[in-house]
């Protein structure tokens, strides 16, 4: 019997020794998936990071453009409305002095109120 019990000992002590080694190989086997998991990780955001870089310059190139255009645009209008107003000054030159005399009174009339 006591045998049997010395036996039945060194097995257990067997298994408690491969439990252990096996219990060291799982730690290790995660610490190398978490080293894995967050390079990959690192990885992805940089990536995401690159990529959102790139659309901010491709938005800023495009909101550039169109702010250049409609700049252009409203260049036009006013150097037209200019060419406008001084052929009327010049085809109307005393209906264009009396317009300007009525709003400069109109305008100095408001400014003494307030």
């Amino acid at each position: 019997m006591e045998t049997e019990v010395n036996e039945q000992m060194k097995r257990s002590r067997e298994d408690l020794l491969a439990l252990k080694k096996n219990l060291e190989t799982l730690r290790v086997d995660v610490a190398a998936l978490l080293a894995t998991l967050r390079d990959t990780a690192k990885s992805q955001v940089i990536q995401a990071k690159q990529r959102l870089w790139e659309s901010s310059k491709t938005l800023e190139g495009e909101a550039q453009s169109r702010l250049d255009s409609t700049f252009e645009k409203i260049k036009e209008r006013g150097m037209q409305a200019r060419a406008r107003t001084l052929e009327n000054v010049e085809h109307r030159p005393l209906t264009s002095l009396a317009v300007s005399f009525v709003a400069g009174y109109l305008l100095a009339s408001l400014m003494r109120r307030h």
